[in-house]
């Protein structure tokens, strides 16, 4: 009997090291509740939402950006303000993930569905993406976009990194 064909194998494909860095920390399962929670209540695919989280604030609560953003999501003060949250909140994880929810969804709307100029957008705002049409060319925005992608197909790969499957499996 021979080994088959190289078609019957999947391919072996390396986490990458950051992706390994940032599911070993304290901070990758510490808020699923919430971010699933967040997105279920936006209609948001939950692994897309955390990967966001994660790639924004590697699931720190209390993260502030050099730009200002703050919190989990990320969110800029104005646009934390639009979405209800004040300088008593910024850093509540339910309130912050619920009003970075919100925005992701108003992108998501905003630009059809399309998740790669949603992305773009929560990142370099929607004015930009909507002028140009595409993801802009500002080195951060690309690396942000490819990723939250990433990251996401990684979640959806590992059975460990949904919430209801870690039930599941340790159970």
């Amino acid at each position: 009997m021979g080994m088959g064909s190289s078609a019957e194998f999947a391919p072996i494909v390396q986490t990458p090291h950051w992706i390994s860095w940032l599911a070993r920390s304290g901070n990758f399962y510490k808020h699923d509740h919430l971010i699933w929670a967040s997105a279920t209540a936006q209609g948001i695919d939950p692994a897309l939402w955390k990967a966001v989280i994660m790639v924004e604030s590697s699931g720190r609560e209390r993260a502030r950006s050099r730009v200002g953003a703050i919190g989990l999501a990320q969110l800029m003060p104005q646009t934390a303000r639009s979405f209800g949250l004040t300088s008593k909140n910024h850093y509540d994880p339910k309130a912050n993930l619920g009003a970075g929810a919100k925005h992701f969804s108003a992108m998501l709307e905003r630009f059809g569905g399309d998740v790669y100029l949603a992305l773009a957008a929560y990142n370099a705002g929607p004015s930009v993406v909507a002028s140009q049409g595409k993801i802009p060319e500002y080195g951060e925005t690309q690396r942000f976009v490819s990723s939250v992608l990433t990251l996401y197909q990684w979640i959806q790969d590992d059975p460990l990194s949904l919430p209801d499957n870690r039930k599941i499996l340790t159970a």
